[in-house]
């Protein structure tokens, strides 16, 4: 999840790691390609050419995100707009816990995904998104160190021509693992990147890890094994907004979307769509569907269009009313695309949030006060 914010030298440390990308082979750190070999642009292919522009990374910190960072000639859309948005689910090869292990094929999954979907662009039978949503942990590989990683996500970028808003794993300074949503322009590469606030106890962090790990070492040492093994997220502090394609969208990375907090603050900071990305591989239907039901929900309670986007489904399109489109069988790879309307429109549940939750409960006790303190006057008349 890394630091809370792009601090300065965070921010500055990230362009140039970006722009060693784009030095000379000589000067680059591992294999360079610039091209995946098993398939290139044909220039009847190439995606239209914007004009060209600063690279930049969005500061990520507390509070409504700087508007005014945006590129110059990206136009903020209004509410009652729409935009297209496709979802890729490339599948993995298989299902399970050993999911990390196949994390080269599961990129590849997804690369060639967009790729075919470029192609039908190109070829009249599909509309060019205005952008693309690729589900948590789409590149396990951490595509801002590993150049293969980065080339494969530019190719399909450009090829699209719209920016791709991927789930990636991304390795810190500072010895940390951030589980990261990450906007990467056709041209410029990767130009935002929300860390997931909500990470899952004992299962992507430990609390009081050393207290545990002894415990579970008396226990079994196999279970403090386990407990070592664990990757170790910390929780990012943004705004929860991710700015692309001249729209805000939620940052929700997996079950962030069953928490209030995470989510009213993400509308409450002006995202215009209900946005989660999850990786379902170690789940089953019925979990995957559970959790399509959980965006169902929040596009109501919020008013918002919104979608879930999976490694293996269900990845589905949501609507204000909860409506469900385009829900994706399990365990298949599937591309889905729809027009979305923006909102940042306010519901009572966005304005008022847990309000009334606290004085329903705050009433309950008060009530369970009341009936003890009179059953114990009963109690003490008849003696």
């Amino acid at each position: 999840m890394g630091p809370p914010r792009l601090q300065p030298g965070r921010r500055a440390h990230l362009r140039r790691r970006v722009a060693r990308r784009r030095a000379a082979p000589q000067l680059r750190r591992g294999p360079h390609r610039r091209v995946p070999p098993r398939r290139r642009l044909r220039a009847r292919d190439a995606p239209p050419r914007r004009a060209p522009q600063g690279r930049r990374l969005h500061r990520r910190g507390r509070g409504r995100h700087d508007r005014a960072a945006r590129a110059p000639d990206r136009v903020h859309r209004a509410r009652g707009d729409t935009v297209n948005v496709a979802v890729v689910q490339g599948n993995v090869p298989r299902l399970g816990l050993g999911f990390n292990e196949q994390r080269r094929a599961v990129l590849d999954n997804h690369v060639q995904a967009t790729l075919d979907l470029a192609d039908a662009v190109n070829e009249g039978r599909a509309e060019r998104p205005d952008l693309v949503v690729w589900p948590e942990n789409a590149s396990d590989i951490d595509p801002i160190e590993n150049q293969d990683a980065y080339d494969e996500i530019s190719f399909a970028a450009a090829a699209i021509g719209a920016p791709i808003v991927l789930g990636g794993i991304v390795h810190n300074d500072d010895g940390t693992v951030s589980n990261m949503s990450i906007v990467w322009d056709p041209e410029d590469g990767p130009v935002h990147m929300y860390s997931k606030r909500h990470p899952v106890p004992f299962a992507e962090y430990v609390p009081y890890k050393d207290f545990f790990s002894t415990v579970a070492g008396w226990i079994d040492p196999r279970m403090s094994e386990g407990l070592d093994s664990v990757a170790g997220f910390e929780a990012g502090e943004s705004d929860g907004v991710i700015p692309v394609a001249g729209t805000d969208i939620t940052g929700l990375i997996c079950f962030e979307i069953a928490f209030d907090a995470e989510t009213r603050d993400s509308v409450l900071n002006g995202a215009q769509l209900m946005v989660v990305q999850t990786n379902n591989a170690t789940f089953d239907t019925k979990e995957a569907q559970q959790q399509l039901a959980m965006v169902q929900i929040r596009s109501v309670e919020h008013g918002r269009d919104g979608l879930m986007a999976s490694t293996v489904g269900v990845s589905a399109f949501t609507d204000h009313t909860g409506a469900v489109a385009q829900a994706t069988e399990f365990n298949t790879a599937a591309v889905i695309q729809s027009d979305l309307t923006l909102s940042d429109a306010s519901t009572p549940a966005t304005a008022v949030g847990i309000l009334p939750e606290a004085v329903l409960t705050g009433a309950a006790l008060v009530a369970l006060a009341c009936a003890i303190a009179m059953n114990v006057r009963h109690r003490r008349s008849q003696t």
